[in-house]
């Protein structure tokens, strides 16, 4: 079962990327080699083959303090998103909005992701995964988000799938434990979603008292 895009995801994890300035110029460079960086791991383990960037919101300087810059949201499809393919796509939006010394809050990369049965891949599905690169506080911070259930045990309705789950859940594990070695970052979480446990390198199914698995679907 797959949650819809635009709805709470199955699981979430963030990695701190320690940022060393505050110039719109060089946290464009940064946020997009952070990105570039965390779209190799997630792309070469197949859970998510970008198809689409996009930004929501815009922060410009306002004396000493950040602030949210009128500039419009932007959505770009493309595949091709390797680092300096992202500056430059970020750079080229702001001068078309005349907005050149704005930045990002945040980027965000869709597409698709395999789904495995064992050795074969078996379906190609829109939002399995997704990336994302924010500016806060200081840091730049990567989130991994994942719509799907392919990662558990117990589907989201609690209907068994052991192999599914035995198959695709190392995949998420080893992306995880990757991007933690590529950052010197150690995953956080919010511990539980709408949906499931979410643990520093993988997921587990909500369970009541009993430890009998909830069906988190109809929650």
């Amino acid at each position: 079962m797959q949650v819809p895009s635009g709805l709470d995801p199955v699981g979430r994890w963030y990695f701190a990327v320690t940022c060393s300035t505050v110039t719109a110029d060089a946290l464009i460079h940064e946020m997009a080699t952070a990105l570039a960086s965390a779209l190799e791991v997630v792309e070469t383990a197949e859970l998510l083959l970008p198809e689409e960037l996009s930004c929501e919101r815009w922060l410009g300087r306002q004396g000493r303090k950040l602030a949210r810059a009128d500039v419009l949201p932007m959505t770009i499809s493309t595949n091709n998103l390797n680092k300096s393919a992202i500056e430059s796509i970020v750079r080229r939006y702001l001068v078309n909005q005349n907005a050149v010394q704005k930045f990002p809050a945040e980027l965000t990369i869709r597409g698709s992701g395999w789904v495995f049965n064992q050795t074969e891949r078996t379906e190609k599905k829109l939002d399995l995964c997704s990336l994302r690169v924010a500016y806060d506080a200081g840091d730049v911070i990567i989130v991994l988000e994942t719509n799907s259930d392919v990662w558990l045990p117990y589907d989201l309705q609690a209907n068994p799938q052991p192999v599914l789950a035995a198959t695709n859940a190392p995949r998420l594990i080893d992306a995880l434990h990757a991007l933690a070695a590529r950052f010197r970052s150690e995953p956080e979480t919010g511990s539980i979603s709408k949906y499931a446990v979410v643990r520093p390198y993988g997921l587990e199914n909500v369970r009541d008292v009993e430890s009998d698995v909830i069906a988190t679907a109809d929650w």
